[in-house]
């Protein structure tokens, strides 16, 4: 009896060796990577406390990858080689998780396929590659009729049609939540035809959901005309900038393209923003695409000229439209030279790794306890946490002639 027993705790203390060991590695593991992560600090975003040197400045610059433009025709590798070759430090990675007739997705069916079978080989690509992504359901909150293409013409999303993308938002959140290279979240691409205060709403709910299970992401989110940068006040100025407040890991993108808003409009909206709310900015997507008029290749390439000297002095980070998309000088002479000048190196590890705060920057809140915790582990209160040809279709408002302004500031 008695030798029964011994064996049976020595069996018991082994499984306990195993399961310590376990969690130790895992923990390790956290550790070893906790550098790569990205967070929201006032209105930059910035590196990790772990990495070498800390809490550095982070501008991302880079391309959008998506399945419309022939991203499932190539090679994850090919798409992460190039772009890492020509100096970018990250990837807009523009997914379809939803079907018609909602969403775009005509190939996988589900979100759950579109991971297995389309995303996350490029993620894992990506990261090899040390090039961060974040994920733009690329969708404008309408859905298909038939015969509609890339640009949707139905109706707005319901109140069904809401509660799926958000779901499957929660799918992807939960999949890559302890994933650093994975940089963020963009719930949706170009909302149109929807007030401030639904897409408010319908944005805010995302990341109350996001948040159960995902605290650390960033998120970013645009507005319901397009993402253009003369509505981010509209819809966000509601709630002062802050729809994450027990986190506050957002990022506000915007949307610009030739005659619709000019970098001269775009500017001085961006700085009152930021001087008022301060809080990040990004431009998630521009390019030399045609979307208002006719502007010729002189005046697509003055445009992203002009963005660049936008973005600089102000440390705004871009992604631009995208990177087999468009062709001739217009589109590549400006952004290869842009993308080697603006993207900041990617984050080092630093020379001791900093130890694991047992819930300082996890995924969920400590269980039972009612407590929750920021990026930076700090206690917080208790409570629970050529694409646009269709001009006829593709209908943005026309900026008035504006004041000229100083990019450099």
């Amino acid at each position: 009896m008695f030798i029964e027993a011994l064996k049976t705790n020595l069996m018991l203390a082994r499984v306990g060796v195993m399961i310590f060991s376990f969690l130790a590695g895992q923990a390790i593991m956290a550790a070893a990577d906790d550098y790569v992560w990205l967070h929201v600090d006032g209105k930059y975003i910035k590196t990790s406390p772990s990495a070498n040197p800390p809490n550095q400045i982070f501008v991302a610059a880079g391309v959008a990858v998506d399945q419309e433009s022939g991203a499932t025709s190539r090679s994850a590798d090919a798409d992460a080689t190039y772009i890492k070759g020509k100096g970018c430090n990250i990837v807009r990675f523009s997914i379809n998780t939803l079907p018609k007739p909602q969403g775009c997705n005509t190939q996988y069916g589900t979100c759950d396929k579109a991971i297995t079978s389309f995303i996350d080989p490029h993620v894992q690509s990506f990261k090899s590659h040390q090039l961060y992504v974040f994920f733009d359901e690329h969708e404008y909150f309408h859905s298909y009729n038939s015969g509609d293409s890339w640009m949707p013409n139905g109706a707005v999303w319901n109140s069904t049609q809401i509660q799926a993308w958000i779901n499957d938002w929660v799918t992807l959140a939960t999949k890559y939540k302890d994933e650093p290279w994975v940089a963020g979240y963009e719930l949706c691409n170009e909302p149109k035809g929807v007030t401030a205060t639904v897409i408010r709403q319908a944005y805010m709910d995302c990341i109350t959901a996001i948040r159960k299970v995902d605290t650390r992401h960033i998120i970013f989110l645009g507005n319901d005309n397009y993402t253009h940068t003369v509505n981010m006040k509209e819809v966000w100025g509601a709630v002062s900038f802050k729809p994450d407040s027990l986190y506050n890991q957002i990022v506000f993108a915007f949307h610009e393209y030739t005659n619709a808003y000019n970098p001269s409009q775009v500017a001085p909206v961006l700085d009152t923003i930021q001087s008022t709310y301060n809080v990040p900015v990004f431009c998630t997507e521009f390019g030399p695409d045609i979307t208002v008029g006719s502007p010729t290749a002189a005046q697509r390439q003055q445009f992203e000229t002009d963005m660049f000297a936008m973005f600089k002095p102000r440390q705004i980070g871009w992604t631009i439209w995208h990177y087999m998309g468009g062709s001739g000088p217009d589109y590549t002479a400006a952004w290869y030279p842009a993308a080697t000048d603006q993207a900041s190196p990617i984050p080092k590890l630093g020379t001791a790794i900093a130890p694991v705060k047992p819930k300082a920057f996890s995924s969920s809140a400590v269980k039972g306890s009612g407590m929750h915790y920021g990026i930076s582990g700090k206690l917080l209160k208790n409570g629970p946490p050529s694409k646009r040809a269709e001009s006829n279709l593709y209908k943005r408002s026309v900026a008035p002639d504006g004041p000229d302004i100083d990019l450099q500031r």
